[in-house]
């Protein structure tokens, strides 16, 4: 989709591609924090929390969370954020999508709240970044994945403006293509979502 005013111009970064490409333009929001040059990153809190969580109020489901969670401590089972935590450990070194070796970097929670993100991808440094102390394992995988589909646009030259068929197309031989060349994958995401 191309700018048409100055707004949705200000809206938009430059990011660099694979080194075939030049520069490339992605829709990303000012709003989200979003600088020019800064890697794609899946940023904490930036979807699906109201206005309440942001601000730290308390809400129903998040005092049933904890007293869950209490329960679960004292009866020396796993909490959701142990849980989470013990997913990013299992990860390996490195993940393969298209050829390409991307080293998976664990932050601490200061690197993570730094940037204010929960992980990044970094087609520069062929790094994706996930914070360690992440809040459950579901987040985990989300937030993993999120940064592996960063990994997949950029090498096999997704773009903005490509028709969905080509997308879906193309997403889908990549994520077979994932799988096949990292089989420790199958089996993380199986025990991380039990």
């Amino acid at each position: 989709m191309r700018a048409t005013n100055d707004a949705q111009a200000n809206e938009r970064s430059t990011f660099i591609r694979h080194p075939a490409d030049a520069w490339r333009r992605h829709a990303v929001s000012a709003r989200a924090g979003d600088r020019a040059g800064q890697p794609r990153a899946h940023r904490a809190g930036s979807k699906g929390t109201s206005r309440a969580n942001r601000q730290g109020e308390s809400t129903g489901a998040a005092e049933a969370q904890s007293t869950k969670e209490v329960e679960a401590m004292k009866k020396g089972q796993l909490t959701n954020a142990d849980r989470g935590i013990e997913a990013v450990r299992a990860l390996p070194d490195s993940i393969r999508v298209a050829g390409y070796d991307f080293q998976i970097v664990k932050w601490t929670t200061h690197e993570a709240s730094a940037c204010s993100r929960w992980g990044e991808f970094s087609q520069i440094e062929q790094v994706i970044r996930i914070q360690e102390n992440i809040p459950s394992p579901f987040k985990a995988v989300d937030t993993f994945l999120h940064e592996v589909s960063h990994a997949i646009f950029w090498a096999y030259g997704i773009h903005d403006d490509d028709k969905e068929e080509r997308i879906v197309s193309t997403m889908g031989t990549a994520l077979m293509t994932v799988h096949r060349d990292n089989p420790w994958l199958a089996p993380w995401l199986t025990k991380a979502l039990k």
